[in-house]
Formats: C-alpha cells, structure tokens, sequence
C-alpha cells in the first residue's frame, strides 16, 4: 500500500517501485493534483473562518460577509474538483490510500455522521476510514 503523506516525503522509491509496474506517470500526476488539493485546504478553511463573526454584524460586516461567502463558495466549488481529480487519479496508482475527512460525532458508526459516498455505497469513515485504499469501496 502507498501512503500519500509517505510518498509526498519520500517520492523516489515509490516512484521507482511504481515505474516498474508502469505507473511512474499516473503517480507523478496524482502527486501534483494532491499538491493543489493541499494548497486550496488552508484557504478554504481560512475563508470560512471569516464567516464567523462574534455577535450581531454592522452593515458594513454584512457587506464583506457577503463578498466573503462568495468567495468562499467559489473556493469550495475549486477544492471539491481537486479533490475529485485527486480521487480519480489515485484509482490509476496501484495500491494508493485516501485520507478522508468528515465531522464524527459518535465515533463507533451508530449517528451515520461520518459518512461519504464511495463507489455507489457509503463508507462510515469512524468504522472503515478514516484512510482508504483508492480503489476499494
């Protein structure tokens, strides 16, 4: 199994190991696509901490809370499509893992909070994530 976070440290001997398997090129691209994921990740979470206002906003507030809740939505809709890209080119490199994110609120898969959609089922992250292989359901 690849470990990405491993890979991302340490990509000359997986990228060798997978070039014999004739995956060098689909690793490479997976590793540039997580690159964007990543990069988008701190921004997002950046933006949606300025909606966050502490009591009740002014009209001036409102104002950039507006400008900020379109930015942030522009900025979701982005990371969303680096992750669907991530996602999909990891399914080409034999043997890759996904770590998934969710919010779990009971931690043993009896609320169903966790879950994401994986191949036309849904996984409960608390019980068989929170890392995936790339190709299982």
């Amino acid at each position: 199994m690849i470990d990405l976070r491993a890979a991302r440290a340490n990509p000359e001997p997986v990228r060798a190991a997978l070039a014999r398997k004739g995956a060098g090129d689909a690793f490479d691209r997976l590793l540039e696509a997580d690159e964007r994921w990543r990069a988008l990740v701190p921004r997002v979470d950046e933006l949606r901490a300025k909606t966050k206002l502490k009591g009740k906003p002014t009209p001036e507030q409102l104002g950039q809370l507006q400008a900020v809740k379109a930015a942030l939505k522009s900025a979701e809709d982005e990371l969303a499509a680096a992750e669907a890209e991530r996602d999909t080119l990891a399914l080409r490199v034999p043997g890759a893992q996904l770590a998934c994110e969710a919010p779990m609120a009971c931690g043993y898969g009896a609320c169903y909070g966790c879950v994401v959609p994986r191949d036309g089922s849904f996984v409960r992250l608390c019980i068989e994530g929170p890392v995936l292989l790339a190709g299982a359901a």
